[in-house]
């Protein structure tokens, strides 16, 4: 897939494009990036990540639940066992509910504030914040 394409998934899920940080993000070490794709069409992408314990996993952008439940079920397959860390956004009940489903626990919650008007997402994409970091 291209970086084009993945950039035009992302600008629907962050407020500004970010073809080099995506490029980055996604060849940092240690990183898995997978995408789901339907024919020529992206549906979905997310970035794991090693932590100091587990791994990380954000973003975690999909069109539906059921991709974004097929990329984490693909990350989980590579994460050899250990601890697995989403970001869920909790204006998407369809990523909480992804997670109750795999049993995982909140160990903290978190506010985004902006200053000024929020920026027009698709949140019902965002399964998985890319970091709390950058958001």
């Amino acid at each position: 897939m291209s970086l084009e394409a993945i950039a035009d998934f992302d600008s629907r899920c962050f407020p500004s494009r970010r073809e080099r940080f995506l490029a980055d993000w996604s060849n940092q070490i240690g990183a898995i990036s997978l995408g789901f794709v339907d024919g020529v069409k992206l549906l979905g992408f997310g970035v794991m990540r090693p932590c100091v314990t587990g791994w990380k996993i954000g973003p975690l952008f999909a069109d539906s639940v059921e991709v974004a439940d097929h990329l984490f079920q693909a990350f989980q397959l590579q994460s050899a066992g250990q601890p697995l860390m989403l970001d869920v956004p909790d204006n998407n009940l369809e990523a909480i509910d992804l997670c109750r489903n795999y049993q995982m626990l909140e160990v903290f919650g978190c506010v985004r504030m902006y200053l000024g008007s929020a920026p027009a997402l698709d949140h019902h994409r965002i399964f998985g914040i890319t970091t709390l970091e950058v958001g």
